[in-house]
């Protein structure tokens, strides 16, 4: 809800009864979560819907998966649950060690 800032600025916290410190955040995009709660109070101050707020919202940035990661998450999925945890579990000590 990074872009949220641009549809809170002209609202007055007290018409959208919110605080000021959270509408502060929304507009500096220090807030990246807004509840469906909120979200229905700033389109009731905007005299709009929730839906016209999140539809103008730009889509996330969606992270790439690269093949040797769908490999082993494949391979991994082929492990009954309590041995995907276990081997899960060895993968990250091990990657954590790295850094």
């Amino acid at each position: 809800m990074a872009e949220i800032a641009a549809f809170v600025e002209p609202i007055a916290p007290q018409k959208a009864d919110i605080s000021i410190n959270f509408l502060s955040k929304l507009e500096r995009n220090k807030s990246t979560r807004v509840s469906s709660d909120t979200l229905y109070l700033i389109a009731k101050a905007l005299n709009t819907s929730m839906e016209s707020l999140v539809d103008n919202m730009p889509a996330p940035e969606k992270q790439s998966t690269g093949p040797k990661q769908i490999e082993l998450n494949n391979l991994l999925n082929s492990y009954p649950l309590n041995e995907r945890e276990m081997l899960s579990s060895h993968i990250i000590g091990i990657l954590e060690k790295r850094h």
